[in-house]
């Protein structure tokens, strides 16, 4: 009969979950890579607040989040969505600057578009409202610059890819891509969402994080 050679198995519980051979098991689940830390669902809310407390996302453990949102709807018509950074329960203060790159589905227009913005990002280039079936879907991916506990060696700034999909005020469809600067040393570990007026009706929001 063969012999099976049984290795030792390196574990490690955290906060998330247990951690073996490098493996993440959270909830039964085993993950590799990405790793969902925390939801929110917006209710007729003056913002969508990703935050520390809530997903313990640290560089140590991750080297960038996603942030996942769906069925995102305003209460104000023809209203922006905005983003920002949070170190903590503080918004970072600084400038970004985001290219966007936009074609409409629905019809034919593409094009280029540039912001600089101080202490938010516009993710649409645009706005959208309350008529029939208008609505966001958005994928953001964030590379911080460090979380307060760990810095980026050397200090470069805080990198994000927004990635949207909506039905814009108007009835035009969009795809949305913007790629976003916040050209500044300061830790961020948190998002925020809100929009140019009102609150935000609906959304579901996925923070996920990206293992090491």
């Amino acid at each position: 009969m063969s012999e099976i050679q049984v290795n030792t198995i390196n574990e490690y519980t955290g906060a998330n979950g247990v951690t073996i051979d490098g493996v993440l098991v959270k909830d039964g689940v085993a993950h590799s890579g990405l790793v969902k830390l925390h939801s929110v669902t917006a209710s007729n809310s003056s913002s969508v607040d990703l935050l520390f407390a809530n997903t313990g996302w640290t560089t140590a453990d991750y080297h960038s989040f996603i942030i996942k949102g769906r069925w995102i709807t305003p209460v104000a018509d023809n209203v922006r969505l905005y983003g920002a950074f949070y170190n903590g329960s503080s918004l970072v203060s600084g400038t970004y600057s985001a290219g966007q790159r936009y074609y409409r589905m629905d019809s034919s227009d593409s094009g280029y578009g540039q912001d600089d913005d101080t202490d938010f990002f516009d993710m649409l280039d645009g706005t959208y409202g309350t008529d029939t079936r208008e609505g966001v879907q958005v994928n953001i991916e964030v590379f911080p610059s460090g979380d307060g506990t760990t810095n980026s060696s050397p200090s470069v700034p805080t990198f994000a890819t927004v990635e949207t999909v909506a039905k814009m005020s108007g009835a035009s469809a969009y795809a949305v891509v913007s790629n976003v600067i916040f050209d500044s040393a300061s830790a961020v570990n948190g998002f925020k969402f809100y929009n140019s007026s009102g609150n935000i009706s609906s959304g579901h929001f996925d923070f996920y994080g990206v293992k090491r």
